[in-house]
């Protein structure tokens, strides 16, 4: 749980997606610029909670000091700014996460109450969209090719299988090489 009670809103990613593309409303990123340089819902503001230092499988987190000021200058009025906050999936305990930011931003003063948590942050939403905003089927199986403890290769969410297409024998072409 965080600190204080959540006195802002929390919604699902889908109601999170539906906001942000039909209402207009802004999808801001608190993740490390690193993190959301690498992938980010096409469409959101970073504003970097955090700086991400260190080296592969030594990544740390360290608390941005103007972040508050960086975020009350794009969103001046903590009163009307509707905002979807998207973190890190440990919204309490995460320097980048939601409850940790807007506890922050409440303490220095602004207290944006139309701010709006997205449950679960930013590996919920691309477990059910897209970063280019796709819905996610949930049919399809993905597999990760490991490299080093900690980390994961680059190109490896690799789709297996979406929706019963190799069940198909009409969409798979079998070919023999060699008799």
């Amino acid at each position: 749980e965080p600190q204080s009670p959540r006195w802002w809103q929390v919604v699902t990613v889908k109601d999170a997606f539906t906001m942000f593309k039909e209402e207009g409303v802004k999808v801001v990123d608190v993740r490390g610029a690193r993190d959301h340089d690498k992938e980010a819902v096409m469409g959101s503001v970073n504003v970097p909670a955090v700086n991400v230092v260190g080296r592969p499988l030594h990544w740390e987190k360290e608390t941005r000091g103007d972040f508050e000021s960086e975020f009350s200058q794009m969103f001046p009025d903590p009163a009307t700014a509707r905002v979807l906050i998207l973190g890190a999936a440990d919204a309490e305990n995460e320097p980048d996460g939601a409850c940790v930011v807007l506890d922050r931003l409440r303490a220095a003063g602004f207290e944006y109450v139309a701010a709006v948590e997205v449950a679960g942050g930013y590996d919920n939403w691309v477990k059910q969209y897209t970063p280019a905003g796709k819905k996610r089927t949930g049919n399809a199986k993905y597999t990760n090719v490991v490299g080093a403890p900690g980390t994961i290769c680059a190109f490896s969410e690799i789709i297996t299988q979406e929706d019963g297409v190799f069940d198909d024998p009409t969409l798979m072409r079998k070919t023999r090489v060699y008799d």
